[in-house]
């Protein structure tokens, strides 16, 4: 996980990329060839920038639906948590 303490576009979450994908591999001693790499649809995730990085290194995505909270397991606990504020 990266903290960043700009707003993040397609540029910056190649660098993103560039640096934490293969430092992550690298330390799990993993080949990208046996990856595939998920990301929601957000618009900085299917940016110009990043579309080409995945292609230049040949990274496989899984595919994900639109929009697909069910699926995401961050959107329940942000559910639990409105739920918990509101009393």
């Amino acid at each position: 996980m990266s903290w960043l303490q700009s707003n993040v576009n397609g540029e910056l979450y190649t660098s993103v990329l560039e640096e934490e994908y293969k430092e992550t591999l690298k330390y799990y001693g993993l080949q990208s060839k046996d990856m595939i790499f998920q990301q929601d649809n957000a618009s900085i995730h299917c940016a110009s920038a990043p579309s080409k990085w995945f292609q230049k290194n040949k990274i496989k995505l899984l595919s994900w639906p639109a929009y697909s909270p069910d699926l995401n397991p961050i959107e329940n606990a942000w559910a639990m948590l409105k739920r918990r504020n509101r009393g």
